[in-house]
């Protein structure tokens, strides 16, 4: 049985409490925020909507966002924590990835969607200016003093660095003209820029690019 507050009459259920509330006058929210059964708004002390009797206030977005966020992260830290689980969840979302794509694939689907992230990612690096590009998709360029020489050492100790030092001119000779395909078909269609490389701002782009691939 629930007690009311202002005199003492038993309720069977707080949505009875709520109904005999208005015999005093007050309405679910008038009662709720009257005798305090909970935080008066969010619990930050923002404003929020008021749900009914028995839940009090609504969260507001920013607090919602956050316990969501957090609930995400202790969600993962027990996933992590279990190898036979983390192991068992990225294989059964790997398969549902594939088989998503499988069916863009068999009905078309998938060819209209990378087009459509190809074009909003030459928009939106076409509105970005060279030094922009640089620190979006550059992280070595996130680094500064030592840090910037570590990182710039490392990547020329691995990889495609480490192959090109041992290389044959052949083999060479194949990257570079791949390369300079691949670049001139990012870059142009029907004579018309369609990627992030600003003319205006490195009008000799065209002249680099021919001699940093040996073609001349």
């Amino acid at each position: 049985m629930i007690k009311c507050l202002d005199c003492g009459f038993e309720c069977t259920s707080m949505r009875g409490l709520a109904f005999h509330a208005k015999s005093h006058g007050l309405n679910s929210e008038g009662y709720f925020r009257k005798y305090k059964l909970g935080s008066i708004g969010c619990k930050c002390g923002e404003e929020s909507r008021f749900i009914n009797i028995t839940v009090g206030f609504s969260t507001c977005k920013q607090c919602s966002a956050l316990d969501h966020s957090n609930s995400v992260k202790l969600g993962k830290a027990a996933m992590l924590a279990d190898p036979e689980r983390s192991a068992k969840f990225r294989d059964n979302t790997s398969k549902a990835v594939a088989n998503i794509w499988q069916k863009r694939k068999n009905s078309g689907e998938d060819v209209t969607i990378r087009e459509k992230i190809r074009q909003s990612q030459i928009k939106t690096n076409s509105e970005m200016s060279l030094g922009e590009r640089q620190q979006k998709y550059g992280w070595l360029n996130h680094l500064e003093g030592q840090e910037y020489e570590e990182g710039r050492k490392k990547i020329l100790q691995t990889g495609c660095h480490n192959w090109w030092r041992t290389a044959s001119e052949d083999d060479k000779s194949k990257i570079r003209e791949k390369a300079w395909l691949t670049c001139r078909r990012t870059m142009m269609n029907n004579g018309q820029l369609v990627c992030s490389v600003d003319m205006e701002e490195n009008p000799k782009i065209t002249q680099n690019l021919n001699e940093f691939f040996g073609i001349k």
